[in-house]
C-alpha cells in the first residue's frame, strides 16, 4: 500500500494559526485478494469472493491553534 500525506500551514492572525491537511491511505487503489474459499460442499468452493486489504481512503483534516 502506498500511503500519501500532505499538509500546509496559514497564519490567519498573529496568534491564529491553521493547518490543513490531507491524507490517502493505498493511493494506487491496488488490491489484495483474499483467500479462495476452501470449502469443496460448497457450490463456490476455489472462488474468490473477499479482499485482503482496504480500498482507497481519503481524509481532509482542518486544525486551528490559538
Amino acid at each position: 500500500n502506498e500511503n500519501v500525506s500532505l499538509a500546509k500551514g496559514f497564519r490567519i492572525r498573529e496568534s491564529i494559526m491553521a493547518t490543513l491537511r490531507a491524507e490517502a491511505f493505498n493511493i494506487a487503489n491496488r488490491v489484495r485478494w483474499g483467500n479462495p474459499n476452501s470449502s469443496y460442499t460448497s457450490p463456490d468452493f476455489g472462488l474468490v469472493r473477499s479482499q485482503a486489504n482496504s480500498p482507497r481512503q481519503i481524509q481532509l483534516a482542518l486544525r486551528l491553534t490559538f
